[in-house]
């Protein structure tokens, strides 16, 4: 479940709460990407709060310093070539490399247990958590992809279509339902 977490708070920190002028200023100062950093950090943290413990806090910060750096070393080769597209997915990946192997650190300091003790029926669901992870990916995710293979320069301001990603939302929705509702039907028969 904690990987799960941590996906989602990557995906949420990085695209949901990356407006146009962090990447901006990302580019224009070290001060930008530590920043988002920091927004990764707390925004993990915020979300793997039953596992949180001191070890578990330094994996977090540790995955935000390598956030960090992979950030910086992107931009750098970024700023020096007019291949976005492909910085921009092997950032990406860097990054779901790094926030899987900090989830796993995490699943073994505690034992791989769910250690909730608020909403243990919804913290615990992984289908909830897999729903909101599919949610915002095919939400800002999918947007900001659209946006990147049409860039002209780093740090271009994105445009959302709104409209867009609600009918992407909506029709992951209903999919998601009616998977989630044979899953169902099929384990009570």
């Amino acid at each position: 479940m904690v990987i799960l977490y941590l996906i989602l708070a990557h995906l949420l920190a990085d695209f949901v709460f990356q407006p146009s002028k962090l990447v901006k200023w990302k580019v224009e100062s070290a001060w930008g990407v530590i920043i988002h950093s920091a927004i990764h950090v707390v925004v993990s943290a915020i979300l793997i709060f039953p596992y949180l413990n001191l070890e578990t806090a330094l994996i977090i910060f540790g995955l935000g310093v390598i956030h960090a750096v992979i950030d910086f070393t992107k931009i750098s080769i970024s700023i020096k070539s007019d291949k976005f597209m492909a910085g921009f997915i092997i950032d990406q990946m860097c990054h779901l490399i790094t926030v899987v192997g900090a989830g796993m650190g995490i699943g073994y300091l505690n034992n791989w247990q769910n250690q909730t003790w608020f909403f243990p029926n919804i913290y615990n669901n992984h289908l909830i958590v897999l729903f909101l992870i599919l949610l915002v990916f095919m939400s800002y995710t999918v947007e900001i992809y659209r946006h990147t293979t049409k860039m002209r320069s780093i740090g271009e301001e994105a445009r959302f279509h709104y409209k867009e990603m609600f009918l992407r939302v909506m029709v992951l929705t209903f999919v998601y339902m009616i998977f989630t509702a044979v899953a169902y039907i099929t384990t009570i028969l």
